[in-house]
């Protein structure tokens, strides 16, 4: 079996170039959201790539803090949160890890598949499109913080919302350095325009596609064929000019069009420019879209100092909010605007109070529990401790065992050996009551007890004998012994006395 070769398919980061770019979680909230808004967050996440998690699966049971808790440690900064209601479909932008969360209405919204099937000529965007953030362009919001200043006056504080939307959209989006930035990772544009009569932001996203400029579609169509011939010539002059005669009449990118249909080369240009499909009008051709490219630029024929015409080409999705609110926290801070409620002075003064009540109390409840924490870490670092301690002190009492054991070992060997054992008292004592149980056995062979003096003598022996401490023979008896024998002695004479009268009492009768 072949062995299966390994291929990378994320881009390494580097940490001196990518420092300072924002990445961000987009995430759908909620049990019934729908396929449609399911498919709206992936193509919002397709939006945001590369700096956002493309393949981010979420469980129906996670809440925002179950994500809050692992951004930290891969660097999310923004949250993007879809959701549906009765009402409609929220989303909410939110800043990682202290707020503020904006809440928008999305009005009305197209799938990225949407737009593209409803385009004459869609472009379908490649994968190294996505290699590169986007561009954002933001449209009329300055307009509307005038008009808002217009309505409340200067002194009232209307306006701040708008320069925390357009704060927020640029933080959501990589910043861009214009000396230092290469023109090829220029790929695709994120629009965003404010209409000021209904208070709405419309958000289209496009790709950036540069053309040569002044010609119609057939005469460029011939021109990046010739161009893309010349770049790709490795040999001869007549080895290239038979690879563009094979390529001639073929229908496929990048070849030469088909002229045998026509007479001269000018029917097929007037006919192509003719079309009302036709992506040129020399007439109406907008001068501020002409540029000559700065750099070299992905394409055939875009070098540097060329003079093209760059067109924007939406891919979707498409979408329509509006603001609805502004909190202070990360989804449960004070609300600072809403669109629709408005409050009174001792009403706001009121929440700000039960907003800094509950801040207290959370920052107490952290508090004790960082204080748990640290107490537990202790109690098992001593209990870890003890331990240790439990096992030296076992430690030492099994080796001070095993050396007991080897001690007595040794004098086992040693008195096997036949060495000197006079030193021991125990061995002493053991020599003596063998000596004593062999003399009791030859005096129970002989079956003879001794006289009352030889008792006597036999007592103090006995004596002696306890009290040096040797066992007494089985032949020898002690004082207390004797006292019974005689006890038993003068039981039995009186036992006998008593029977004698007896018969002598029944032979009186029997005469009688």
């Amino acid at each position: 079996m072949p062995k299966r070769k390994k291929r990378r398919t994320h881009v390494k980061l580097n940490p001196e170039t990518d420092t300072g770019i924002p990445k961000s979680f987009v995430i759908k909230m909620g049990r019934d959201i729908g396929p449609s808004v399911s498919q709206l967050v992936r193509d919002v996440r397709k939006v945001l790539e590369p700096n956002t998690a493309s393949k981010l699966k979420e469980r129906k049971s996670q809440k925002l803090k179950d994500f809050v808790a692992v951004a930290s440690q891969l660097g999310v900064t923004h949250y993007i949160i879809l959701s549906r209601t009765e009402r409609g479909v929220n989303l909410k932008v939110a800043r990682h890890p202290r707020g503020p969360t904006l809440t928008f209405r999305v009005s009305d919204y197209s799938l990225a598949r949407d737009v593209l099937a409803s385009l004459r000529r869609p472009h379908t965007p490649s994968k190294t499109e996505f290699q590169t953030g986007p561009l954002l362009v933001l449209s009329g919001f300055g307009q509307a913080k005038e008009q808002a200043q217009a309505e409340g006056g200067d002194k009232s504080g209307k306006g701040k919302e708008v320069d925390l939307m357009v704060s927020m959209f640029q933080n959501l989006f990589p910043p861009i350095n214009v000396q230092n930035m290469k023109l090829s990772s220029a790929r695709r544009v994120v629009l965003l325009s404010y209409n000021p009569s209904d208070r709405s932001i419309d958000f289209r996203h496009y790709s950036i596609q540069v053309k040569v400029a002044g010609v119609s579609r057939a005469v460029r169509k011939v021109l990046q064929t010739a161009a893309g011939s010349v770049g790709h010539r490795g040999g001869a002059a007549g080895e290239g000019e038979g690879k563009a005669a094979v390529a001639v009449g073929r229908k496929g990118k990048g070849e030469l069009p088909d002229l045998g249909k026509y007479a001269d080369v000018s029917e097929f240009v007037l006919k192509e420019s003719s079309q009302p499909d036709s992506d040129y009008d020399s007439t109406n051709e907008d001068p501020s879209t002409v540029i000559t490219l700065p750099q070299d630029y992905l394409g055939r024929g875009n070098r540097r100092a060329s003079r093209r015409r760059v067109r924007l080409v939406e891919v979707g999705p498409r979408m329509t909010w509006r603001l609805m609110k502004v909190e202070a926290g990360l989804g449960d801070g004070e609300v600072v605007h809403h669109e629709f409620v408005k409050k009174t002075p001792a009403q706001v003064a009121e929440l700000r109070t039960l907003h800094a009540t509950r801040a207290k109390e959370k920052a107490e409840r952290r508090r004790q529990q960082e204080e748990n924490v640290e107490r537990k870490r202790r109690a098992k670092e001593k209990s870890a401790d003890g331990e240790d301690e439990g096992e030296t002190v076992l430690g030492k009492r099994k080796k001070r065992g095993a050396a007991d054991d080897e001690e007595g070992e040794d004098s086992d060997r040693s008195s096997d050996d036949g060495s000197d054992d006079d030193d021991d008292p125990y061995a002493d004592l053991a020599r003596r009551a063998a000596l004593d149980r062999g003399s009791a056995s030859e005096d129970s062979d002989v079956g003879s007890y001794a006289s009352d003096g030889e008792d006597e003598v036999s007592d103090d022996d006995g004596d002696d004998a306890g009290a040096s401490g040797a066992p007494r023979g089985r032949g020898e008896r002690s004082k207390g012994e004797k006292e019974e024998a005689e006890d038993e002695d003068e039981d039995e004479e009186e036992w006998s006395d008593g029977d004698e009268m007896d018969e002598m009492s029944g032979d009186d009768e029997d005469d009688d």
